[in-house]
């Protein structure tokens, strides 16, 4: 999840529907690199389209990712590819999303500079700096885990289940840029509490004490 441009304030608490909605522009929720997630901010989908999505055709892929009915990978038969949010996660219960900041358009600049017969696309490829952001935002990830004792109780979700990402950052106060045109990149995850009883106990019975993202 790579989400765009920075939030302002802070906000740790759920101060109800009406004041969020009073809430606007840029002035919502920013917490060290954490953002509140509310009931109402969701947004999810059917499972056959949030599936359709992978299959979207994108730069040198006409097919999609790669990483579908990949024999190796099995991306397109995961867990969080099969299965419905409110299914395995309480909608109802308050969440967080952190996020790893990256200079991409400085990365750009360098990766031109050292190779100047390369394409603006090969000097943006996640494949080159991909690796070390998301190592950098778990680490994130688990100094909230820490400092809100979620051990046992919530799981870190970058996608699947059904979110709509974009969707559901819009309604925290996010403003999504063009992927062409982005300067700074945010790595995400969302940090959701499981829900009790079914697949969402029984993940939480498999967690355990650990973090586990999805």
């Amino acid at each position: 999840m790579d989400i765009l441009n920075y939030i302002t304030g802070e906000e740790d608490k759920d101060d109800g529907p009406q004041e969020r909605k009073e809430r606007t522009g840029p002035y919502l929720r920013r917490r060290e690199n954490v953002v509140t997630i509310y009931p109402d901010d969701w947004k999810t989908v059917g499972l056959n389209t949030y599936r359709s999505w992978c299959r979207l055709p994108y730069h040198g892929h006409p097919k999609g990712c790669t990483m579908w009915q990949n024999k190796k990978k099995n991306c397109d038969t995961a867990f969080r590819k099969t299965q419905l949010f409110d299914d395995v996660f309480d909608r109802d219960a308050i969440a967080w999303m952190v996020w790893e900041v990256f200079d991409i358009g400085s990365y750009e600049k360098a990766m031109h500079k050292k190779h100047p017969d390369w394409s603006t696309y090969m000097c943006r490829n996640v494949l080159y700096w991909q690796g070390a952001v998301k190592k950098r935002r778990n680490e994130r990830v688990k100094e909230w885990f820490r400092r809100k004792n979620l051990w046992g109780k919530y799981a870190g979700v970058t996608e699947g289940f059904c979110v709509n990402v974009y969707a559901t950052l819009r309604n925290c106060g996010f403003y999504l840029e063009p992927i062409k045109s982005v300067k700074i990149m945010k790595k995400c995850c969302f940090i959701i509490k499981y829900k009790k009883g079914g697949l969402g106990e029984i993940e939480q019975r498999k967690a355990g004490r650990n973090l586990i993202i999805y």
